[in-house]
């Protein structure tokens, strides 16, 4: 079993870092950084690329903590009130970004010429995947998504026995399963797309089972729909989704981007 203590934090001059914060702003600036080398690499023009990185972003993050409210937490919203889904600090949820971030995606692409559309999109499920492993090691460090008491070896132990940290297992699925078949693909120059529905067939199917594990009575376990959490629901729809995507994308190779490294002005 691996022993917990709780969440850390670091305080500097009174001031006091939060291990989960620190990590969520660590993984969106190295994911960031990366999009514009692999941008760069690719001959992707800078300026569209960072468009596609704000747009996402700006409603990202807002929507996650409205879906996170709106689904999770209803009881909170009865007795705060509406003005609770402004404070977006006030907790996220990471289907909630996904969705909020496919709608930038969709007002962004309105913007840009039909052949660049799913090679940007791979450009930012590259940075997303880094973005992810920052921000599930800050779930796994504040166990925030605790499973039920189990006798696992990855078990966290907490007070009244080992519990799964279903946080920490998608880590290790980020780490060792995700980015090597995101390494894989971009190595192979698969077609523009492909690396955005290999993503989400693979992780679907995984959030799914995983989500099946969680404590009763735990933070994300008092709200369920049919007998299954809101992600479930969300699981199921992009793993169909990501089946249709890898049917009826066309073929191409990223590498032809670089011809319109100096055609931003078309977008």
């Amino acid at each position: 079993m691996i022993p917990y203590s709780g969440p850390p934090s670091l305080t500097v001059f009174g001031l006091t870092f939060h291990a989960f914060g620190f990590l969520v702003a660590s993984g969106v600036i190295s994911g960031y950084h990366y999009i514009l080398a692999r941008a760069a690499k690719i001959g992707y023009p800078e300026p569209e690329v960072k468009k596609a990185m704000a747009t996402v972003l700006l409603f990202g993050f807002p929507i996650s903590h409205v879906f996170e409210i709106v689904f999770y937490h209803q009881d909170r919203l009865s007795a705060e009130g509406p003005l609770l889904l402004l404070k977006v600090w006030d907790g996220i949820s990471s289907y909630g970004g996904f969705l909020g971030a496919v709608i930038g995606f969709l007002w962004f692409i309105t913007t840009i010429p039909r052949e660049r559309v799913w090679v940007v999109g791979d450009l930012l499920i590259q940075g997303l995947l880094i973005g992810w492993l920052f921000g599930r090691l800050g779930c796994t460090l504040v166990m925030d998504h605790p499973g039920e008491i189990t006798d696992f070896f990855l078990g966290f132990q907490m007070p009244g026995g080992a519990r799964h940290n279903l946080g920490f297992y998608e880590f290790l699925f980020t780490l060792f399963v995700l980015m090597p078949a995101a390494w894989l693909t971009v190595k192979k120059q698969a077609r523009p797309g492909m690396l955005v529905a290999l993503t989400s067939a693979l992780y679907a199917p995984v959030r799914f089972a995983l989500d099946s594990m969680r404590a009763s009575g735990g933070i994300h376990d008092e709200t369920r729909y049919g007998g299954l959490t809101p992600a479930q629901y969300v699981s199921v729809v992009l793993f169909v989704y990501s089946l249709y995507l890898v049917k009826t994308l066309k073929p191409g190779n990223a590498a032809r981007v670089a011809s319109l490294k100096n055609a931003g002005e078309r977008s």
